[in-house]
């Protein structure tokens, strides 16, 4: 059906799930595991954020339409340093605006699995915060993040010092109040 592209893409639906179609690639070579959170209602402002892992850090690609093409892919260079692992990624949208979105995204903060670290952009994912929210600073994996009723809730792999990253999935509760800058 699609050529081998290398690079992050999304599949959606405009129909609710009768049809699906796939997005153009973000091109960035030997990216994936991606995730896509939603940041403004207005079409001039980018609509969606995409980051994805690769060997080279996280990616960052934007969306006007609805995620059928993404532009300005980059690395997030001030999310470095990242190892190659699965990051979570969501929004907190507080007047429906661009500049009102609040960004979270939790990673290994490391260039092995370990260090997961909450990351927090106010400015669209143009910027991260410097990962001052250590949420557990020994071995660790993939994560999941959700918000409800003003909390972040991080579900991720993890392990003790010693021991391998994905011993122990955890769920821990944040405050986006206090991390947010």
């Amino acid at each position: 059906m699609y050529a081998s592209v290398p690079g992050s893409y999304v599949i959606f639906s405009d129909d609710g799930g009768k049809s699906w179609s796939r997005s153009t690639s973000i091109g960035a070579g030997g990216s994936g595991e991606c995730q896509v959170a939603a940041m403004a209602i207005d079409s001039d402002s980018p609509q969606l954020l995409m980051a994805s892992r690769s060997l080279l850090g996280r990616y960052v690609s934007y969306s006007r339409d609805g995620g059928e093409t993404w532009f300005n892919t980059s690395l997030a260079n001030s999310l470095a340093p990242q190892t190659p692992c699965e990051s979570s990624l969501v929004s907190m949208t507080y007047t429906g605006v661009f500049l009102d979105t609040h960004l979270y995204l939790t990673a290994p903060h490391s260039l092995v699995r370990q260090n997961m670290t909450l990351f927090t952009s106010s400015d669209g994912g143009y910027s991260w915060d410097k990962g001052e929210v250590v949420i557990w600073a020994g071995p660790a994996g993939y994560s999941s993040l959700a918000y409800y009723k003003l909390r972040l809730y991080c579900l991720y792999e993890r392990g003790d010092v010693g021991k391998e990253y994905w011993d122990t999935l955890t769920l821990a509760t944040l405050s986006p109040l206090v991390c947010c800058v």
